[in-house]
């Protein structure tokens, strides 16, 4: 009588792992695009930070420091420092420097996001849309209708 919920509650370890992979398999897309609101979400009110607004600003003239004064190779001592160099080490700063100025950011899209996609796919009953392993020989399909020639069919 009508159809089958969308969601139901099953504890039972032999329904419930394959219903997350299946979710996840379909659903994975989805996920990923709400990892991304709540970290651009979090991005803007982290940004409202004045402490984060001065030190993205002090990041910006650090690279503006390095990239001018490599525009030559300088050699200190045995050491020549080429531009690649210097951008690569600005580079693992900055990543490192942006995890420390915005670790809440990342830390609340791990969580959020990830509990968001779990609670999800392990309520959501897609049977419908599960994903089907195919096999590697490509099936043929009978052709039940005969074929038509279409130099006529335009008259």
């Amino acid at each position: 009588m009508g159809e089958q919920g969308a969601w139901s509650i099953s504890l039972n370890p032999v329904v419930l792992c394959p219903r997350i992979k299946n979710n996840i398999l379909f659903f994975y897309l989805n996920y990923i695009l709400l990892a991304a609101l709540i970290f651009f979400i979090s991005m803007l009110a982290t940004f409202l930070n004045p402490k984060t607004i001065i030190l993205s600003i002090g990041l910006a003239a650090a690279w503006f420091v390095v990239l001018k004064a490599t525009a030559e190779d300088k050699k200190f001592g045995p050491i020549t420092i080429t531009r690649k160099n210097a951008t690569f080490l600005m580079i693992i700063l900055s990543g490192v420097a942006a995890f420390f100025i915005m670790k809440d950011v990342f830390f609340i899209t791990l969580g959020s996001g990830s509990g968001i996609s779990l609670i999800h796919a392990i309520f959501r009953d897609g049977a419908k849309e599960r994903i089907e392993e195919t096999t590697s020989e490509p099936q043929q399909l009978e052709d039940t209708e005969p074929q038509q020639d279409l130099e006529h069919d335009f008259a």
